[in-house]
């Protein structure tokens, strides 16, 4: 279930399920007690405040210095830990007394809106990671179990929910992090993929040149239904580096990329030709695609990547 599914009583002790649902997630937490099954819930403070202008950033972060808020003998410095303990009263009062919860997903995205940044999801899942080691108010000293949002970005997601969806990894697509992190105190930080090779330095971009651009509309529309180009929109890290002419290009180098290179796809009815300097801006970055001996090794290390860090999560 999401966090969203708890009637939003400010406090942990106002907590229920949400009158719509409330049946059946009883009937759920019943059928998960006799089996002996944890509770999943997915607890994501960044879709709060994606989905609400005047959502206060204040409590979000691990580290930040809102006021605390007080409940009985609980007192919480964070909106996690506020999701959380509801759902842990929720259980109690329907008997079903230190249920396990597992967070099945939590995270920060790096692109694709104006919050969605490596500067914000490096603060919170790092601080999460260091959190979650120490429980809740009403679970303290107890190892939150969790799944994180991503291990690497996912470039055809569906982006019906906002253009971040295809943004939450840890990790870049070549395997590079995409910040500082360490998953433990103790842990050094996440290392990069190694030995990862690239298609020659080139890329796809609008020739400037060409005076009927009667196509170009139909060109962009084509380039980012079958690329990414969600970093061109509002909050995205092109947005703002760019004119028209650097957005064009843009999609068709995105591509360009996802063809491997293709002559024929940096075509675009003659509007798009090949460069050879690098026209990134900024922290608008025009990507070359990994050669494709080196991309199916990187597919296999980050499989063996993905099995370790579940592993590591797990024994921790």
């Amino acid at each position: 279930m999401n966090a969203g599914d708890l009637l939003d009583g400010s406090l942990p002790s106002n907590a229920a399920f949400k009158e719509d649902i409330a049946q059946e997630a009883a009937q759920i937490a019943a059928l998960l007690a006799q089996n002996g099954c944890p509770f999943t819930i997915n607890i994501n403070p960044f879709l709060s405040l994606y989905n609400n202008n005047s959502y206060s950033v204040d409590g979000i972060f691990f580290d930040s210095h809102a006021l605390p808020v007080e409940d009985g003998a609980f007192v919480y410095h964070n909106v996690f830990d506020i999701s959380y303990d509801s759902l842990d009263v929720v259980l109690e009062n329907a008997g079903y007394t230190n249920m396990e919860i597992i967070v099945g997903a939590i995270g920060w995205p790096t692109d694709g809106d104006i919050h969605a940044n490596s500067s914000n999801a490096q603060r919170f899942n790092q601080g999460f990671l260091d959190h979650a080691a120490n429980g809740t108010p009403r679970r303290p000293n107890r190892r939150i179990e969790f799944y994180m949002l991503s291990l690497i970005d996912e470039d055809m997601k569906g982006i019906s929910q906002g253009n971040f969806q295809r943004h939450w990894g840890l990790f870049r697509y070549d395997g590079k992090p995409k910040y500082p992190l360490s998953l433990s105190a103790n842990a050094e930080k996440l290392s990069a993929a190694v030995g990862v090779q690239y298609l020659p330095q080139q890329w796809c971009v609008l020739d400037t040149t060409i005076v009927d651009t009667s196509t170009l509309p139909g060109s962009i529309t084509y380039a980012c239904n079958n690329a990414d180009c969600t970093a061109l929109d509002y909050g995205g890290s092109c947005n703002g580096y760019l004119n028209d002419t650097g957005n064009a290009s843009y999609a068709f180098n995105a591509y360009y990329q996802m063809q491997n290179q293709d002559v024929g796809a940096c075509s675009f009815n003659g509007l798009g030709h090949i460069i050879t300097d690098n026209p990134s801006n900024g922290s608008c970055e025009f990507i070359i695609q990994l050669a494709y001996d080196s991309s199916a090794a990187l597919k296999q290390k980050i499989s063996a990547l993905a099995v370790a860090l579940m592993v590591f999560l797990v024994v921790l």
